[in-house]
């Protein structure tokens, strides 16, 4: 894979942030089905995307991942808004399009199918309705909003044999590659640690954690592999969370709670890694409170 070109951010550098997550989209999907134990369909796949506009849209550039991947005969797509289906079916490349995604599945018979809206309210209920038409999947993160949901649908795919990938786009990036190459190669030692912090800005916390954090535990593992355990407190407003601290957030990921996550990793060959997501404005008062007033004042 090509190297980012090193020149600094503006307007007129190709690799504008839209397009290198196209391009590692697009990667991600190729890479997730490659080497699958059921071979390409003569003529190639028929892959659908599924995104709503409007409520979670299509993640950033889903619609697009099948656009000009070899093995694609065609794309078709389902969004129930009229306009954001136009834009999308322009985007993806889509021959034809619907306002309902059950409506595709059983019209289209997909084989290949991005649930792309960035939302996870409805992506149990999709990726079981997909699985049962035989498709394999590739979704966007979070996969879905809680461990039952993720269970059902890890447990249906193996039963039909079907293939589920999620969009973790950072680990096929040409940066996270090189170094990934270079740790094997051993030229720079042994791994030994790894730290990751979310953005945190007014979403620090659970928030953070589920919405963006997924990417920095799914390159934890690109490098290290399963966790052996995990522990990690969880606070708000200086105190560990209780049940009556959960909410609801916009990008709906499920329930979250929390405004400070620091959390420890171990990993096999004694490889350490940490995750924070602390309001970077955040200050201990006198009394050992924290204030983070000027974080939640944030803009989004």
């Amino acid at each position: 894979m090509n190297p980012i070109p090193q020149s600094r951010p503006s307007h007129g550098n190709p690799w504008s942030r839209r397009r290198f997550l196209r391009t590692a989209l697009a990667a991600g999907s190729a890479a997730a089905f490659q080497g699958s134990a059921e071979p390409a369909p003569e003529g190639g796949w028929k892959a659908a995307v599924i995104g709503s506009t409007g409520h979670g849209d299509f993640g950033h550039g889903l619609e697009a991942i099948f656009r000009g991947v070899p093995g694609i005969a065609e794309v078709t797509l389902a969004d129930p808004d009229p306009a954001g289906r136009r834009r999308a079916a322009s985007s993806s490349g889509a021959v034809r399009t619907h306002a309902d995604w059950k409506e595709l599945l059983r019209i289209e018979r997909p084989q290949l199918v991005s649930i792309a809206s960035r939302h996870a309210d409805g992506h149990a209920e999709i990726a079981l309705a997909c699985i049962e038409a035989g498709a394999h999947l590739y979704v966007e993160k979070p996969l879905v909003r809680d461990p039952a949901e993720a269970d059902a649908v890890l447990q249906a795919a193996e039963r039909r044999g079907r293939r589920v990938a999620v969009a973790h786009t950072m680990r096929m990036s040409p940066a996270a590659q090189a170094i990934l190459a270079t740790l094997r190669s051993g030229r720079i030692g042994e791994l030994r640690e790894m730290h990751a912090w979310g953005k945190q800005d007014h979403r620090s916390g659970g928030e953070d954690l589920m919405v963006l954090g997924s990417h920095l535990f799914d390159f934890f593992r690109l490098f290290a592999g399963d966790p052996l355990w995990v522990t990690a407190r969880v606070l708000q407003k200086g105190r560990d969370i209780a049940p009556s601290d959960r909410r609801r957030v916009a990008d709906d990921v499920g329930w979250v709670a929390g405004d400070r996550v620091s959390a420890q990793f171990v990993f096999s060959g004694d490889v350490t890694g940490t995750f924070t997501a602390i309001p970077r404005s955040a200050k201990p008062r006198e009394n050992g409170e924290w204030n983070s007033s000027a974080a939640e004042a944030l803009p989004g």
